[in-house]
C-alpha cells in the first residue's frame, strides 16, 4: 500500500500478529524507509512525517482491514492529528461516521511544533483553516494543541497532573493557550488496578518495591527479559 505526506510518496505494508497468550489481533504498520532507523525517535528533518504516516496509514489500515473502531486512542503529539484527520479529512467516509477519539498527554512539554511550511504535509486541502490562525500567523503549527483542541476526550496520567495541566498553563507553551481552554475540556485521567499491579506484592516481578524502597525497581532494571515473561 501506498499513501503520500506533501509531496513524497511512501510504501507501506501491514504485519499482523496476535497478542501473546490470546486471540487478540495485533497490527503494525512497517515502511522501513520512515521507521528502519537507530533510535525510535529522531531529530531527523523529516520526524514530523515518520509520524504523520504512521498516523494516516493506521487509518487507511483499518478500512482495508474491514476493521474500524469505535474509538481511536492516541497518545502525545506523535499520532494527534488523528482527531483532527478524523473531523476533517475522513468526516464524509461513512465507516468512521461513529468513530470518536481519545487523547492521552504523558509529558506536555513534548508538542511536536513543526514550522508552518510543514502544512501541506498534513494534506488538509480546504480544511486547512481548521488549524490555529494564531499559530500559522507565528509560523509555526503545534501538533499536541491540535489534539487536545480536536479529541473527542482527552486524558492523562494522573487526576494531580490533568489539575497541573489546567491550573498551570502558562507553563505550558502552546498547548496550554489552545482555542478551548483546557478547562472546558473533557479531562480523564488513567488509572491502574493495584490489586493486580502493585510492584509491592507483584508475584511476576524478580524483585518488589514500592514508594519507600526503590532498590527493587533498581533491580529489575538490569533484569529486562524479566518483566517481558511477566505476562502473556
Amino acid at each position: 500500500m501506498g499513501i503520500s505526506i506533501g509531496p513524497a510518496s511512501y510504501a507501506y505494508s501491514v504485519q499482523g500478529t496476535r497478542f501473546p497468550g490470546t486471540e487478540i489481533p495485533m497490527f503494525f504498520i512497517d515502511c522501513p524507509e520512515m521507521f528502519d532507523r537507530p533510535a525510535f525517535y529522531t531529530f531527523d528533518a523529516d520526524e514530523h512525517r515518520r509520524f504523520l504516516l504512521f498516523t494516516r496509514a493506521a487509518i487507511e489500515s483499518c478500512r482495508h482491514l474491514g476493521c474500524v473502531p469505535d474509538i481511536f486512542h492516541v497518545n502525545d503529539w506523535h499520532t494527534a492529528f488523528l482527531p483532527l484527520f478524523l473531523k476533517t479529512t475522513y468526516s464524509s467516509v461513512p465507516e468512521f461516521k461513529h468513530s470518536r477519539s481519545v487523547l492521552t498527554i504523558h509529558n506536555i512539554g513534548y508538542q511536536g511544533i513543526m514550522p508552518a511550511a510543514a502544512v501541506a504535509d498534513l494534506g488538509l486541502g480546504r480544511f486547512e483553516a481548521r488549524l490555529d490562525a494564531a499559530d500559522l500567523a507565528r509560523g509555526l503549527i503545534n501538533p499536541l494543541k491540535t489534539g487536545i483542541n480536536f479529541a473527542d476526550v482527552v486524558t492523562t496520567v494522573s487526576p494531580t497532573y490533568a489539575r497541573e495541566i489546567c491550573e498551570t498553563t502558562a507553563r505550558h507553551g502552546n498547548a496550554g493557550n489552545s482555542q478551548e481552554a483546557p478547562q472546558r475540556r473533557r479531562w480523564n485521567s488513567e488509572r491502574v488496578d493495584y490489586r493486580e499491579w502493585d510492584p509491592r506484592h507483584d508475584p511476576h516481578l524478580a524483585e518488589h518495591f514500592g514508594p519507600t524502597d526503590l532498590r527493587g525497581k533498581i533491580a529489575g532494571k538490569r533484569q529486562p527479559g524479566e518483566l517481558d515473561r511477566a505476562r502473556p
